[in-house]
């Protein structure tokens, strides 16, 4: 259930829904009916009906020898009005799949994001300046469009020069390592988002531990992230 705060203002009531959006899982459904946007690998993820609201895009492990058909596929899943954002997808110079394919394929689907509109969740492994330079080149630069990293457990350097190219960063897991929550509270709230992607901790403990960290309620943390996914998806989650 979702909890409901309730503040008494001038002798009136005022109700608040603590929400904990999660905003990128790879589990359907979200803990305790909280807001969940599950990322649908293509090619990888289990076929099926997808849920209300989803990411989906091809991940630089998964792309096939001939990836037409996926992106064929990725652009006909544009069409559905749940899906959010175009992703993960990026690069990674730490899988198999050859270099050029990564960036044509990751081009590929920035060019979607483009022609749609919608917002990007990028996948990087010590790949951050090729990234940054891809959506450069291929008009991610002073857009509309909005730029997740996704899993962000870098230094406060990098999320600083990422933040300051417009870029948000969405935090999991890596906020229990001493060097996140020693940057986290430099960093600007209405650049974050949480998620729990494939780890264990729930999104509602991520939640705590980042409240904790900001020293802020956990009422402060949920109405800046919901307005955040409202800028972000143009919905309110």
């Amino acid at each position: 259930m979702l909890t409901v705060i309730t503040h008494t203002v001038n002798s009136g009531i005022v109700l608040f829904l603590r929400v904990y959006i999660n905003i990128h899982s790879h589990q359907i459904t979200g803990q305790n009916n909280q807001p969940v946007l599950y990322n649908y690998i293509m090619g990888r993820s289990p076929a099926g009906q997808l849920p209300q609201y989803f990411s989906a895009g091809i991940h630089p492990w998964y792309i096939p020898e001939n990836p037409f058909v996926l992106l064929q596929q990725l652009r006909n899943m544009l069409q559905q009005p749940g899906m959010l954002a175009v992703g993960e997808c990026g690069l990674d110079k730490l899988c198999v799949t050859h270099w050029e394919k990564q960036v044509q394929v990751f081009e590929a689907q920035i060019q979607l994001v483009l022609q749609h509109k919608k917002p990007l969740i990028i996948h990087c492994v010590k790949a951050f300046n090729e990234v940054i330079k891809v959506l450069d080149d291929n008009g991610i630069v002073n857009s509309e469009i909005p730029v997740i990293f996704h899993g962000f457990n870098k230094s406060v350097q990098l999320a600083q020069t990422l933040i300051n190219k417009g870029y948000y960063l969405s935090f999991g897991a890596a906020v229990l390592k001493k060097n996140i929550s020693s940057y986290l509270p430099l960093l600007p709230l209405n650049r974050i988002f949480l998620e729990t992607d494939d780890a264990s901790l729930t999104i509602s403990e991520i939640y705590q531990i980042v409240s904790n960290i900001l020293n802020i309620t956990l009422e402060q943390l949920s109405l800046q992230l919901q307005q955040n996914c409202t800028t972000v998806f143009n919905i309110k989650l």
